[in-house]
């Protein structure tokens, strides 16, 4: 009931808006075009303030503004993004997934998509919401909770092994500046082992150091910086329905940065442990 109050409201102030403005609409023009309007609006459209010329003045102008696919009316990304940051900041959430939840528009359509499928909508219901295809939407089923901690739970006992494998690459410091890599000046991930096998590398770095042989993260690293970047890269390239053969490449360097993580952590408990005893 609320929420269809609250529904009502705005679109009687919309309506109130168009006729302070000199646009009359029928009923079916009204529901047209409301029909089109976001869900949450840039407040400047009820903003009494002559010189602002946001709001058109012509009845032909503002049907073709507000279409299906238009920006009209409609808050920034930005403010989108950072008013939910704020909100999760101040109820102090937590993941299952990782230990920093750092909020974007990926991560937006993907909590979304994932909490649609978890209540049991179908494929298209989804990828219709979502504005993607069905082979896209089909994503967040796979990522379902029980499908996920069935995959967990029969991978858990081989990832032992991977994990022992790079806990021999890590290192507490960076013995040359020569073979460091950074992702900028003032923030390091690690070093190589040799440089020019490095330099003769053409992959997109540092992506494609996780996982190489010639890496050696550094474990106070934020590395997980690094993880939200390729998973937020995967959402997007699957979002537009990239070929699979193209995702396959990123998830291996996902996977990899997840053993970097985990044996970076494993490394700094050990670390902790021989300090205490």
């Amino acid at each position: 009931m609320e929420k269809l109050c609250k529904g009502l409201i705005y679109k009687y102030k919309f309506n109130l808006l168009c006729i302070e403005n000199s646009i009359e609409l029928n009923n079916s023009e009204l529901e047209k075009i409301f029909r089109f309007m976001p869900i949450i609006p840039n407040k400047k459209i009820f903003i009494k303030d002559n010189s602002n010329d946001y709001f058109p003045t012509k009845k032909e102008d503002l049907i073709e503004l507000v279409t299906n696919y238009s920006q009209a009316f409609h808050l920034s990304e930005g403010s989108i993004v950072q008013s939910v940051a704020n909100q999760i900041k101040s109820l102090n959430l937590s993941s299952d997934r990782t230990t920093n939840i750092n909020i974007s528009s990926n991560r937006l359509r993907h909590t979304i998509g994932s909490m649609l499928a978890k209540m049991g909508y179908s494929i298209v219901t989804i990828s219709h919401v979502l504005g993607n295809t069905p082979k896209a939407a089909w994503y967040y089923v796979d990522l379902l909770p029980s499908n996920r901690q069935e995959i967990d739970a029969k991978l858990t006992p081989l990832l032992i092994d991977v994990v022992n494998k790079f806990m021999g690459t890590v290192t507490t410091k960076i013995s040359d500046k020569k073979n460091l890599i950074a992702e900028s000046k003032s923030k390091s991930i690690g070093e190589v082992k040799n440089q020019p096998t490095c330099l003769a590398c053409i992959g997109d770095r540092p992506f494609v150091c996780y996982g190489c042989e010639n890496f050696r993260p550094l474990v106070d690293a934020n590395h997980q910086v690094q993880l939200t970047k390729i998973q937020n890269l995967i959402t997007e390239k699957v979002s537009n329905g990239v070929d699979e053969a193209t995702i396959i490449p990123l998830k291996v360097i996902e996977f990899n940065m997840q053993m970097t993580i985990v044996a970076c952590k494993t490394s700094k408990n050990m670390i902790r442990k021989n300090v205490n005893d």
